[in-house]
């Protein structure tokens, strides 16, 4: 038994050795679990179109604050314009709105959160807030033909943690701001110099208990 516990861990130390000093992905949970430096993103084109409100959950990754539509095809698809496409956001349905994601592990390291911001498309000129934890606080007002493509926040995390994506409409009404292709992505950091070379530091260590416990 103690021959394969230090076969183990010879194993772990040297995979994990191997596997900093290089860019780092993590699975992502939402998407199937396939290996991919996106931490989180949804496009909106799989839910079903019509106004949810507070508390549904339009789709996995959402829950609703107050009222949205999600509008595209048949039921408001004029709206989804600029780079946004197939089905989007009204962040104002039968009233004012939003949307906070389920709950994102951050871990170390470098991230780039990017979306479509469209205003309302409806003569309404539109203020949206959007945060992730203490990352990102900002609040941007649109006229009602504004095509916020692309807008994108760049930040940096040194201790993980677990934050929501939200975003909220402060514009009273019916008429909000058009959301799209929430994309959040980022590299992970690697450990301090004196982290990895104590663990290369174990490997020799580890390999020479394992032949003393193999020759018993």
């Amino acid at each position: 038994m103690a021959r394969n516990l230090f076969s183990s861990l010879f194993c772990l130390v040297t995979l994990s050795a191997a596997c900093y000093g290089s860019t780092v992905y993590q699975a992502n949970p939402i998407f199937g679990g396939n290996l991919d430096p996106i931490f989180f993103q949804d496009n909106f084109d799989s839910y079903s179109t019509g106004t949810y409100n507070n508390p549904s959950t339009p789709g996995p990754n959402w829950t609703v604050n107050g009222s949205i539509d999600v509008v595209g095809g048949a039921f408001f698809g004029g709206l989804v314009v600029g780079d946004e496409s197939g089905n989007a956001i009204d962040l104002n349905g039968s009233s004012q709105g939003g949307l906070t994601s389920l709950a994102i592990f951050l871990a170390p390291g470098t991230y780039t959160l990017t979306f479509d911001l469209n205003g309302s498309q409806r003569g309404v000129a539109t203020s949206t807030t959007v945060t992730l934890g203490s990352f990102v606080n900002s609040t941007i007002n649109q006229n009602s033909a504004d095509l916020g493509t692309g807008i994108t926040y760049n930040f940096t995390v040194l201790t993980g943690t677990s934050a929501n994506l939200v975003f909220a409409s402060n514009t009273p009404g019916a008429v909000g701001s058009l959301l799209d292709n929430v994309v959040l992505s980022g590299t992970l950091s690697t450990p301090e110099p004196s982290t990895f070379g104590l663990m290369l530091g174990a490997i020799p260590i580890l390999w020479a208990v394992r032949k003393r416990y193999t020759r018993k």
